[in-house]
């Protein structure tokens, strides 16, 4: 798989568009000025997997966060990538396909196939 077909398909997984629509883990609502990335936590080509381990930031704060390090990052502002995380997958999980599709604008059947559940519909 070529990089720019990895791309496509990250940014089309339902976590991560998830991701997208959310606001930015720096600023509060109604201050963020520019549109909202998914930031990877490890980097992309380290440990962490392709579709998930991401965060949101503004695109201010993620050119940031790479310009001066997490670590650096962290304390600056008083976040924890992995707490946040952890805390959206947490979240994410327990979302039904058609709460996703909600917030994605996604369909159910393409949240279900994307994400490996099973549709449970009755026997024609």
């Amino acid at each position: 798989m070529n990089r720019r077909s990895r791309r496509r398909q990250m940014s089309e997984h339902p976590f991560v568009v998830f991701v997208r629509k959310l606001p930015c883990s720096v600023h509060p609502y109604g201050k963020q000025t520019t549109p909202t990335e998914p930031d990877h936590h490890p980097t992309i080509g380290s440990q962490g997997e392709y579709h998930t381990h991401v965060w949101p930031l503004c695109s201010e704060c993620h050119k940031e966060r790479h310009r001066i390090g997490l670590e650096t990052f962290e304390r600056k502002y008083g976040v924890s990538a992995r707490g946040c995380i952890a805390y959206l997958e947490e979240w994410f999980d327990r979302l039904t396909s058609a709460q996703i599709s909600q917030v994605t604008g996604l369909s159910v059947r393409v949240v279900e196939r994307r994400l490996g559940r099973e549709t449970h519909r009755a026997a024609a």
